[in-house]
């Protein structure tokens, strides 16, 4: 399964994912450019977009544990005035981590107004 969050920050929009890939029955996390689930369309300055798993794995993130824990973190600090937009885009990406929900660190994000991509360690 993976966990892939956008959140909208007045004028960008963060979006953050975790880096761990299956192919075949080979499970690891990777911070290959051509292997990760975001990235910035070439020559798209406000599209960052994104890919990931299989229609399986997209419906137990959109109806099951995946969703209500990622929401429910969600939840728990959207009203933080303290604490920044991309901050909150980790914590829960960082929640699923934690949790075991098939997806592993490192959590790369990015947002549609910077060019760079952040690689967060646990």
């Amino acid at each position: 399964m993976s966990v892939v969050v956008a959140i909208k920050d007045n004028d960008k929009i963060w979006v953050g994912c975790d880096s761990q890939v299956t192919r075949g029955y080979s499970v690891k996390s990777t911070l290959s450019s051509s292997q990760r689930k975001i990235w910035r369309a070439s020559d798209e300055d406000e599209l960052v977009m994104g890919l990931v798993g299989s229609l399986r794995d997209l419906n137990i993130l959109a109806d099951g544990s995946g969703y209500e824990l990622c929401l429910g973190t969600w939840n728990g600090l959207k009203d933080n005035k303290e604490m920044s937009i991309r901050d909150k885009l980790v914590q829960v990406i960082k929640s699923a981590c934690d949790s075991d929900l098939y997806v592993n660190y490192p959590i790369i994000i990015m947002n549609t107004k910077d060019k760079e991509i952040e690689i967060i360690e646990k």
